[in-house]
């Protein structure tokens, strides 16, 4: 036989054994020596510092939900977007979230074609319609409210826009605790100020996965983060509703984005929102949307 076609079987049948023997063993020898989910959660809770820096700095108005602000007595007539997000590992649920954001407003005679708003901003309330949480866990739920004193402030039969643009931040961190909310005025320049966001849960399996990858490893090799386990989901609504000729504009939202400290565990964050316009008929929704991101991986049969 050919010398050289001999050398490149040996190289071929080298590679398919490692192919072969290296992921197993590199796996194997990375689920010995590493701490389970529940195990690193419980001995790593994370620090305030972690989600304070990914949230625009402003003035704390509520630490509590419900909440509400108003310019005057209220119209009855309001507005709503519903956000819901649900963090879980495998079949476990670490938070499972809706809240309601109602924007309170008055009805502005307008010429449709003007594009001058058929509606004006009185005030703002959120509620949390449900919020359950895993005990080895701690939340965090921030709704940054972009001039919100300055809507307030606004002259009473002043055209106003509709309200303030509306961003959430949602945070579930390793460590017992609670659901803590907060809501904050932040200037509206400053809105989008914050540190860079975790990554996607898809590029946080890229970061841990590296030169494994290679070979063909599909499992986190890299240790788990000594910060703790940190999740994030962020959303935002602006209530651009207006009447127009033969129907309406229902509100615009910012898709969900979702990020993770790290890919270490198994994790999925799904997200939902819907949005119904103060002219629409009470629980006409006109507008849903949902995504979610996820990186999953089981050994000896269990989710990881």
């Amino acid at each position: 036989m050919n010398k050289t076609l001999v050398r490149v079987l040996v190289v071929v049948g080298a590679l398919v054994v490692l192919r072969l023997v290296v992921p197993p063993a590199i796996a194997l020898a990375h689920y010995r020596g590493t701490p389970t989910f529940r195990e690193w959660a419980r001995a790593h809770p994370v620090p305030d510092e972690l989600w304070r820096a990914r949230v625009p700095a402003g003035a704390e108005v509520a630490a509590a939900l419900p909440w509400s602000a108003s310019s005057g007595a209220p119209t009855g007539r309001v507005g709503q977007w519903r956000p819901q997000v649900v963090f879980t590992h495998g079949d476990e649920v670490l938070l499972d979230l809706e809240l309601e954001v109602a924007v309170e407003s008055r009805h502005v005679e307008s010429d449709p074609e003007s594009g001058v708003p058929s509606e004006a901003f009185e005030g703002l309330a959120a509620r949390s319609l449900r919020a359950e949480l895993d005990p080895d866990f701690h939340a965090v739920v921030v709704l940054s409210v972009a001039d919100l004193s300055a809507h307030l402030l606004a002259l009473e039969g002043e055209r106003r826009q509709q309200g303030p643009d509306v961003r959430l931040d949602v945070f579930v961190l390793s460590g017992p605790g609670e659901v803590r909310f907060l809501v904050q005025d932040v200037p509206a320049e400053l809105e989008d100020a914050a540190a860079p966001p975790f990554p996607t849960v898809a590029q946080a399996l890229g970061r841990t996965l590296g030169l494994a990858a290679l070979l063909g490893v599909l499992h986190p090799t890299d240790d788990p983060p000594e910060e703790g386990l940190a999740y994030h989901a962020r959303a935002g609504f602006a209530p651009s509703w207006k009447a127009l000729v033969g129907g309406h504009q229902g509100g615009s939202i910012r898709p969900w984005s979702y990020g993770a400290a790290s890919a270490q565990y198994s994790i999925r964050i799904a997200g939902e929102q819907s949005v119904r316009a103060p002219h629409d008929e009470p629980g006409h929704f006109v507008i849903r949307r949902s995504s979610h991101q996820e990186a999953r991986y089981t050994w000896n049969s269990e989710v990881w």
